[in-house]
């Protein structure tokens, strides 16, 4: 068990050596003021505080109950794409997002059913001879992207859709199908199989453009292909350092318990 509280400024009566004698199996010691005890038996202001076997089992219980309610850590899924334009240019980029994040909206645009992710991350490169050069990116002011997963362009079957916007009045949408997310509407893909092949046969496919109602010049692609970036190692969410506490204190218990069985 583990007990917390202030000492006072002489925390025990020395013994007849003048050192200050442990609790009969069980120790402290001082940090700053604040006290950490682990007892099995002992007294702290003459209270029996004999801890049992059944205490740690429920200490244990709810350190895994709490593991189990807590919400999964997000997973950064990233993804890069290169394709080639029908006027000889080219995209080069790549994209992040949350594997568990939920909706941010759904039945964008009168269409339905579909739904939108956020992009936590994107930056594209764009050459193109015709419509011009540019970039898409989160660090840039006045870009925006929309993940939309579902009905999301006009075509007979669901899709998954990115598209991008910029502060230079320029467009790219890259379209993939069939869709292949067991859950587009409820979580974006977790990994590169969830996401279908990269479609650039028309206008309403996939394009980089200045958007409608201008609608043009517009640059089509020829190809195109998603690859899985490596993904960066992420810090621990809370309910880890509260696992790796709860291993700590397990573990200072059984060998204090141990240490103790030995002095007795």
């Amino acid at each position: 068990m583990c007990i917390f509280f202030e000492l006072p400024a002489n925390p025990c009566s020395a013994g007849r050596d003048g050192k200050c004698p442990l609790p009969k199996r069980g120790g402290h010691f001082r940090y700053n003021g604040i006290g950490f005890f682990l007892l099995n038996e002992g007294s702290v202001e003459g209270k029996s505080t004999e801890m049992k076997r059944p205490y740690l089992t429920t200490f244990l219980t709810g350190c895994l109950l709490f593991g189990l309610l807590t919400p999964a850590h997000a997973i950064p899924v990233s993804f890069d794409f290169s394709g080639t334009l029908a006027d000889g240019g080219g995209v080069t980029g790549s994209f992040t997002y949350e594997n568990t994040e939920s909706p941010l909206a759904t039945n964008v645009r009168g269409l339905a059913p579909n739904a939108t992710y956020a992009l936590t991350n994107w930056n594209f490169a764009v050459t193109s001879g015709f419509v011009g050069s540019t970039t898409f990116s989160n660090d840039i002011t006045g870009n925006s992207a929309e993940f939309c997963q579902g009905t999301c362009i006009f075509s007979s079957i669901p899709v998954s859709n990115l598209i991008f916007a910029n502060a230079d009045n320029l467009q790219m949408q890259l379209t993939f199908n069939p869709l292949s997310d067991p859950t587009p509407l409820t979580s974006p893909p977790a990994n590169l199989s969830e996401w279908g092949g990269f479609n650039p046969q028309s206008q309403r496919s996939s394009f980089y453009r200045v958007p409608c109602p201008v609608c043009a010049p517009v640059a089509l692609f020829q190809a195109g292909a998603l690859t899985a970036a490596p993904v960066s190692v992420s810090i621990p969410g809370p309910s880890s350092f509260f696992f790796l506490a709860c291993g700590l204190v397990g573990l200072a218990v059984w060998q204090w318990k141990k240490r103790s069985s030995a002095l007795v």
